[in-house]
């Protein structure tokens, strides 16, 4: 929901911009918040979840709760909670790096196609990528609601 969210604030910033009531040269330079606010900024803090609170769950539950149990059952149960417990935490870590990492990708191809087409003053060819945009911020919606 973070990325498809970060994706809406990406198509909101550059709908706001592209009914400005400016020149394509200011319009061009406005689209390039995407980039920083967006792509850079709100992106950084959704690679926390991946760098950051994943690493905790890691230090907290893998090497603690787990570790601690290593005396209280026998080896077998104990090693097989350990393998399931990193494979868990494995799986999750990859998938937020993925999300992560798709979204940004999104996010800079958008605002880069987008500020291409004010560059070369093509209003349509602006607003279908636009449309393109929402289509697919539609279709993750309709996906995670599935």
């Amino acid at each position: 929901m973070l990325s498809i969210r970060l994706r809406e604030y990406a198509y909101k910033y550059a709908e706001l911009v592209m009914n400005e009531d400016a020149s394509y040269k200011v319009k061009y330079k406005d689209l390039s918040g995407i980039y920083e606010y967006i792509y850079d900024d709100a992106a950084k803090t959704m690679y926390d979840i991946y760098d950051k609170t994943l690493k905790d769950m890691y230090d907290i539950y893998y090497d603690e709760v787990i570790r601690a149990a290593y005396d209280v059952v026998d080896y077998e149960q104990w090693y097989d909670a350990r393998s399931d417990a990193y494979d868990d935490w494995y799986d999750a870590r990859s998938d937020a790096y993925d999300i992560w990492y798709d979204t940004r990708c999104d996010i800079y191809d958008f605002q880069y196609d987008l500020r291409s087409e004010v560059y070369d003053h093509d209003d349509k060819r602006a607003q279908k990528k636009m449309d393109k945009f929402k289509k697919s911020i539609l279709r993750m919606k309709e996906d995670v609601n599935d």
